[in-house]
């Protein structure tokens, strides 16, 4: 199987649940593409996961699709049907408002994708014991980028198609839903991605809005590195509704402008 065939076929199970059949094929063809480093674990679930000798946590295959990127108008409807009328809410959006817009239509490849961020565990195997966390400031991440040759930090793209489960939900996993009935908030969705609601980073540089944004799902890179930083939801059984405007899909943040003083969760991708 060539890589366009195999990225063809990988695009076309987004749309529908294949049979086990199927995605066996699939997962042996990207597992031989991708080389020895790479073992398909199964096909459980309608989820193709694949192990790395580097790492714990599994990647999983996202078959890539299209969708709209951006703040839209029917998110706030849902976010107003849900918070009411609130002043940090309508702070929040305010901003987005200018650096979640203007909505644009992304194509997205079908890539790998780290099941979860790295644990603590993880990151201090493969800094060699120098960083004892599971989240890293902007100063550490080349460095450790260059420890994983051949994978990379997710595209903010990428994120926000994961989140709205490939472009249907206002909020990170549809959660708000699942909140409104329960109080809990998923922790996986469509693709079988974990932890989303995270605040993790993401390649692309920070841009204060998306004019002039790609179409494609690749890194909005230039001169500058990592600067944005995509999930803030703080969940927990004292949930405010008002908080919700943080588990918007559309919601993103500059790495430099957070309380967090720029250490955040890390995953990994692999493109293929």
């Amino acid at each position: 199987m060539t890589k366009e065939e195999l990225l063809a076929l990988s695009a076309s199970l987004g749309a529908a649940l294949p049979s086990q059949a199927s995605r066996r094929t699939l997962g042996e063809a990207v597992a031989d593409l991708l080389g020895p480093e790479f073992t398909l674990l199964s096909g459980r679930e309608g989820f193709l996961e694949f192990e790395h000798s580097k790492l714990d946590a599994p990647l999983v295959l996202v078959p890539g699709g299209s969708f709209l990127m951006g703040l839209r108008d029917a998110d706030l409807d849902e976010l107003t049907d849900l918070t009411g009328s609130n002043s940090m809410v309508s702070s929040v959006v305010s901003e987005l408002r200018t650096s979640a817009r203007p909505c644009h239509h992304v194509a997205v490849r079908p890539f790998l994708c780290g099941k979860r961020p790295l644990t603590h565990e993880e990151i201090s195997r493969l800094t060699d014991g120098r960083v004892v966390r599971d989240s890293l400031y902007p100063d550490e991440l080349l460095d450790f980028l260059s420890r994983v040759p051949g994978m990379r930090l997710p595209a903010e793209a990428e994120l926000e198609f994961l989140a709205r489960e490939g472009g249907r939900a206002a909020f990170v996993c549809d959660g708000a839903v699942v909140w409104e009935a329960s109080g809990d908030w998923p922790e996986r969705g469509r693709f079988g991605v974990e932890n989303l609601s995270l605040g993790e980073w993401c390649a692309d540089a920070w841009h204060p809005n998306y004019d002039g944004a790609p179409s494609s799902s690749e890194a909005w890179c230039e001169e500058s590195g990592p600067g944005v930083v995509r999930g803030a939801l703080p969940v927990g059984p004292d949930q405010d509704a008002a908080e919700l405007v943080f588990g918007l899909a559309a919601f993103r943040r500059a790495a430099q402008d957070c309380d967090e003083r720029g250490c955040f969760n890390v995953r990994l991708c692999v493109s293929l």
